[in-house]
Formats: structure tokens, sequence, C-alpha cells
């Protein structure tokens, strides 16, 4: 009998846990295209990981991810808002 290899051991935990595994999968949970994921994690901080070659992500962090993006992105908005009618 052999052994699981480590990437049969992250398929099943990953198929277990929930996670989206491949920057193909994210990117059809989110909509977006996995460039534009690659930019949001080295610029943003989109919440991904990496295990051995292939990367991560859980739904759950991807929404709290976005809820927390959108309210970043209205507190700039009315900042600049703020300054333009003093």
């Amino acid at each position: 009998m052999s052994q699981p290899g480590v990437s049969q051991l992250m398929a099943g935990l990953s198929a277990e846990m929930g996670l989206l595994q491949g920057w193909a999968s994210i990117a059809r949970y989110t909509g977006k295209s996995p460039r534009t994921l690659r930019r949001y994690r080295a610029l943003e901080g989109f919440p991904t990981f990496r295990w051995g070659r292939a990367t991560y992500s859980h739904p759950q962090a991807i929404l709290a991810w976005l809820a927390s993006r959108e309210r970043v992105r209205r507190e700039r908005k009315r900042a600049v808002e703020g300054r333009v009618d003093r």
C-alpha cells in the first residue's frame, strides 16, 4: 500500500474545510481574473496562503476581506468629499 502524498492530503483537507484551491477556483468564486486577485494580494492583502506550489483561500476570509475593503473605500470617499466641500 502506498502512502498518500502531501498534495493528495491537501486536496482532501481543502475539500473538507471548504477551501478554494488554485487561482482559477478563487477567480471563479470572486468573479475577478487571477491577475487581478494577485494584484489585490500584493497591494491590498487579499487573503491567500501557499502550500507547496498551490494557492488556497477560504470563502469566509474572502468575504471578510471584501467587506473590510469596501469600508475603507467608503471612508476614503467621505474624506475626499469632506475636503472638497470645505
